[in-house]
Parts: structure tokens; C-alpha cells; sequence
């Protein structure tokens, strides 16, 4: 089943750091996995399934992530039927050259939904394309302030940008703290330690399993164990 969710995140400083908004720890260790895109067409005909399947596996929640308006406000639909599904909403940096009149205010007003507990996905991805720069940075820019002002933390898609992610959350840290995870994190280890250094958590996905990933393994292999 888990083959069919995107990006499962096994980073231990993220695991807790998202799953203390939703579920106590005690002695046992849980997997909550923080990053699926459960809002997917392919979801459509047997998304109960695999649901049931997901917590044979063992997992105790999942966190549905929001690209655009549309998938966010369907993530939160799907929120509302799991009681182990909560979402996160927001616009994907690679949509946000594409947005239509009222999108964002709808972002905000889906971000006061209670089942909704992240802003996200935001940040900047300049893999594709460079035009959209300035309003991808604009709209990630506002999307850190409104999760401090919503009391959420909010998920950063980063890619090929380590250095303007940087001086973007830089930037925020400087009018308050800043709150929230480097989702499927590639940098290096400098530019993890200043955002942890921020305050922010760091999540390694399934990029640091390829082979010509040595660089991120060795990155990953430098953050300590984490007790619960």
C-alpha cells in the first residue's frame, strides 16, 4: 500500500515534530506519515481500502497534503470522513504560476477548518521554470506568516533553491519564530543545520534511498537519534 502514497517521511525529528499536534506519545513508537497526497484521482475507488490497509501497517494518522485550491479543499473532505486523516493546505510552488482569482483567501479560510492542521505544501521549486520566482517567494513568504498567525506549522517544498529558501526563511525568522518542516529535504549539511539552527525539522524522503544519493545519505547520517 505504501507504495501508492507519496514520499512517506521517516526523519525522526519530523515524525515528532508534526505527530505532537495530533496524538500523545507514550513508550511505544508510532509511525505517522506526514506527507501523502491522499486527494489523488487514483485514490477515487478504493480510498477506504487503503486507509484500512495503512493502519494494518501500523500507521496511527496520516496528514493529507494541498497542492492547489482544489486538492486542499478535497483534502479536507477527506479529513472529515478519517479519523485518522487530517489535512494541510496551501499551493505548490510549481502551481502557483498558475492561480485563479480568490485562491489564496480560500487557502486561508480552509486553514481555519479544525481538521486542518498545516499550511502546505509552499516554498520554491526552480526545477522547471524560473519565471514564476517572484510569486512563488511572494506566496511562500505569506504563507509562513499566516501559519504563525494560525498557530500551524507549515511544509516547505524545496528544489533546486537552497539558496533563496534560505534567505526566505531567514527572513521570517527575523519577525518571529518559524515553525515547520523541510519537506524531502536534498540540500547539504550546512543548510541543514541553519534550519534547524531556525527552528525548523527535516524530512528525508525517497530520494535519499537512490544510488547516486550519497551526498543526502551522508547528510542524513549526521543528525542524532531522537528519543521519545
Amino acid at each position: 500500500m505504501l507504495d501508492r502514497i507519496d514520499n512517506v517521511c521517516f526523519a525522526a525529528p519530523v515524525f515528532y515534530h508534526l505527530t505532537r499536534y495530533f496524538f500523545p506519545f507514550d513508550d511505544a513508537v508510532k509511525l505517522f506519515d506526514i506527507h501523502a497526497h491522499l486527494d489523488n484521482d487514483r485514490f477515487d475507488a478504493d480510498r477506504d481500502s487503503v486507509m484500512q490497509r495503512s493502519r494494518e501497517a501500523g500507521l496511527i494518522g496520516t496528514l493529507a497534503i494541498g497542492t492547489t485550491v482544489a486538492a486542499s479543499r478535497k483534502c479536507t473532505e477527506i479529513a472529515l470522513r478519517y479519523h485518522d486523516v487530517y489535512a494541510a493546505v496551501g499551493i505548490q510552488p510549481t502551481y502557483v504560476g498558475k492561480p485563479e482569482a480568490g485562491d489564496w483567501n480560500e487557502i486561508v479560510e480552509l486553514a481555519k477548518h479544525p481538521r486542518v492542521k498545516a499550511i502546505g505544501e509552499t516554498g520554491l521549486d526552480l526545477y522547471w521554470d524560473d519565471n514564476a520566482r517572484w510569486s512563488s517567494r511572494k506566496q511562500a513568504s505569506g504563507s509562513i506568516l499566516n501559519s504563525r498567525s494560525l498557530a500551524l506549522p507549515f511544509i516547505v517544498h524545496m528544489r533546486n533553491c537552497d539558496a533563496e529558501v534560505l534567505r526566505m526563511l531567514l527572513e521570517a525568522g527575523k519577525q518571529g519564530p518559524v515553525d515547520g518542516v523541510m519537506h524531502s529535504f536534498t540540500g547539504d549539511w550546512e543548510l541543514a543545520r541553519q534550519c534547524l539552527d531556525l527552528g525548523m525539522d527535516i524530512s528525508f524522503a525517497g530520494m535519499v534511498t537512490f544510488k547516486k544519493s550519497g551526498d543526502l545519505r551522508e547528510v542524513a547520517a549526521k543528525f542524532p537519534p531522537i528519543g521519545y
